[in-house]
């Protein structure tokens, strides 16, 4: 469904922050599919238009394609463009308009809901991927607990914490904000822990080039590698992971290549359920 081994790296430059009314129930349970490792699900706009967007950890906020919506008519009034987004592969223009209302799954509907317009296909570079129709980032994300299970194939959005966090059959993995990024420390080989963030957005992991000469991997862009055993605290580990090396400097709104070694993607994030806690900033991960 999406070009090569990541989709589409937001980065905002100059953008108006996205304001959302939400009201939510106890639970929004959802079904997504899987398309490679990334996680796209459905969601209705303006109680009759049904788009396929992709729950975006990588990306700041809650993006829509400008084709789509004048497809459906969403774009009723000319926007202003109000700055330009870039992602690893290209950029785009983009605008900001409100939607009458959003609504995923069973949860009432959301009305109001601020977006940013944007040209997909030029952020794959041009090359005409078969794109999503938008994208749910941080800004939409943090009003939740998320949980991506992708054992059970759905996506839980919760206003309250899960049951099984009644209990303790689970782990707890802290994680820092970069920006908006998911940053987990992983335990590489040689002993090497290192900054990667979560990205339900991407198919595969990322390296930087320079954790993969930390590592005495191959330097190359684009390269594939095996990265061995990695490990994220006692929740999860894993082993012989590929990974593809990249240049990661256009990840956090230019933050220097150094502070995000990697991208943990959908071949690693495939074997996991997962509750992302924004408030306390935790991952919380049933045992197995």
């Amino acid at each position: 469904m999406y070009r090569r081994s990541i989709s589409f790296r937001v980065i905002c430059l100059c953008l108006a922050v996205v304001h959302l009314t939400t009201q939510t129930a106890p639970a929004a349970v959802v079904p997504f599919d899987i398309d490679r490792g990334i996680v796209v699900l459905d969601v209705v706009i303006n109680n009759n238009v049904t788009g396929r967007f992709g729950l975006d950890t990588g990306a700041d906020r809650l993006y829509v394609d400008r084709s789509f919506a004048i497809e459906h008519d969403l774009l009723r009034d000319e926007a202003p463009t109000r700055g330009v987004v870039v992602s690893v592969d290209g950029k785009s223009k983009s605008q900001v308009i409100t939607l009458r209302s959003l609504k995923i799954g069973d949860d009432p509907t959301m009305p109001n809901v601020s977006v940013t317009l944007l040209d997909m296909d030029s952020l794959g570079g041009g090359r005409k991927p078969q794109t999503p129709d938008g994208l749910l980032g941080y800004d939409f994300l943090h009003n939740f607990y998320v949980t991506v299970d992708y054992p059970a194939g759905k996506i839980e959005l919760r206003s309250d914490a899960p049951h099984y966090l009644d209990g303790r059959a689970y782990h707890t993995v802290p994680f820092t904000l970069l920006g908006h990024l998911i940053m987990v420390d992983v335990r590489l080989p040689n002993g090497l822990v290192r900054k990667m963030a979560l990205d339900y957005c991407s198919s595969h992991t990322l390296i930087s080039t320079t954790l993969a000469a930390e590592l005495g991997l191959p330097q190359t862009r684009g390269a594939k590698t095996s990265l061995g055993e990695i490990n994220i605290g006692d929740a999860f580990s894993a082993r012989n992971v590929v990974a593809e090396v990249a240049v990661l400097g256009m990840y956090g709104r230019g933050t220097p290549q150094s502070e995000i070694a990697g991208i943990l993607g959908g071949n690693v994030l495939k074997l996991l359920a997962v509750t992302i806690d924004y408030h306390k900033r935790c991952l919380y991960v049933p045992y197995r």
